[in-house]
C-alpha cells in the first residue's frame, strides 16, 4: 500500500469515527468534497499543511495518518 493510499483511509476512517461527511470535512478546511473524495481514495497526495488543519479538526496528531504504515499490506 503506497503513502497516499494510507493516509487516505486513516483520514476516511477517523472522519467515519467522528460520524463527520466528506461535506462536513471539506467545509471545516475550506476545500471541495472532492478533495476529500480524492484524498482518502489515495488518488492525489494531501498537501502537509492541509494535512496539519484536518488533523486539527479531527482532533489527531499529524502522527495519526503514517503511524503503522510501515506494516501495512503491500500492493
Amino acid at each position: 500500500m503506497n503513502e497516499d493510499d494510507y493516509i487516505g483511509r486513516r483520514m476516511r476512517h477517523r472522519r467515519w469515527e467522528q460520524g463527520m461527511s466528506q461535506t462536513e470535512l471539506a467545509d471545516s478546511v475550506l476545500i471541495e468534497p472532492h478533495d476529500i473524495q480524492l484524498f482518502e481514495s489515495g488518488v492525489r497526495s494531501v498537501p502537509r499543511l492541509l494535512l496539519i488543519k484536518i488533523a486539527a479538526v479531527q482532533d489527531v496528531p499529524v502522527s495519526y495518518y503514517t503511524d503503522g504504515i510501515e506494516d501495512a499490506p503491500a500492493e
